[in-house]
């Protein structure tokens, strides 16, 4: 039997550049909600210190909103052997260029989970 594998995620933003009708949180531009970047870096280092969680998922909102903080956290999980996942809805991939720079910025262990549904279709085309 394969282990589960026990993850937490961290709603990071409310804020979003769009507005999906099917958005459980109602996130869009207009709001401001953010999550305090302390308390998301000791939720990893807490889950390595005490074994809680084998991998933290970021997702909002758009984390790629904070791209600084976003990459702060890659990086702080990747330290504390903590797996790190991130939900987007890849707005920020105008280019290959842009997309390759964004995400070598997470370094190579950071899983990317790209919402590509008819919703997100509406304001960013596949």
């Amino acid at each position: 039997m394969d282990k589960i594998e026990a993850t937490i995620g961290l709603l990071v933003t409310l804020r979003c550049p769009i507005t999906c009708r099917h958005c459980m949180f109602e996130c869009g531009p207009h709001r401001t909600e953010v999550i305090d970047w302390g308390l998301a870096h000791r939720v990893i280092e807490d889950s390595a210190r005490y074994r809680l969680y084998e991998r933290v998922v970021a997702t909002g909102g758009e984390p790629f909103l904070y791209p600084g903080e976003l990459a702060a956290l890659a990086r702080s999980a990747r330290e504390n052997g903590v797996g790190f996942r991130v939900v987007t809805s890849a707005f920020w991939a105008t280019s290959k260029k842009v997309a390759k720079e964004r995400l070598k910025a997470l370094g190579r262990e950071t899983q990317v989970a790209v919402s590509a549904d008819a919703y997100h279709q509406e304001y960013v085309p596949q």
